[in-house]
């Protein structure tokens, strides 16, 4: 895939204001197959325009800096740490019980008419425009 500067520079924007995001929710946005949206953002790795990792089953990915801002938080507030009790995991039979409990440690919430991920804070989701309660 020949990459344009310009899309190269709006995943690199994106991922550096996200911090966190879903790969799907990246490739929905900008119109461009999952596969792509990882080789892309190896690339921006690899040649150091970007500092992160992928996660969650290389599903999502996380910049540096955010993992960072949810590291610190963690130490600030030990008792998060209990939400990821084994017994407890255990017990989440449901996806979206699931991505509630990774949304609230992560400072995430799900945008309820589009269902992409968006930072709590925000007012609207940046993709439909739809409030965020």
């Amino acid at each position: 895939m020949d990459i344009s500067p310009k899309l190269k520079n709006s995943i690199k924007v994106f991922a550096s204001e996200a911090g966190r995001f879903k790969l799907e929710d990246l490739a929905n946005i900008v119109g461009v197959d999952k596969k792509n949206i990882v080789d892309i953002l190896n690339s921006l790795v690899i040649i150091g325009e970007l500092e992160g990792s992928f996660a969650n089953k290389n599903s999502e990915f996380v910049t540096n800096n955010k993992l960072k801002q949810e590291v610190q938080m963690i130490l600030e507030n030990p008792n998060l740490i209990e939400t990821y009790n084994s017994d407890n995991v255990k017990e989440i039979d449901n996806e979206r019980e699931k991505n509630n409990v990774i949304s609230t440690i992560t400072e995430i919430k799900k945008c309820p008419k589009c269902n992409i991920s968006v930072e709590i804070g925000g007012k609207f989701c940046p993709q439909c425009g739809e409030p965020i309660g």
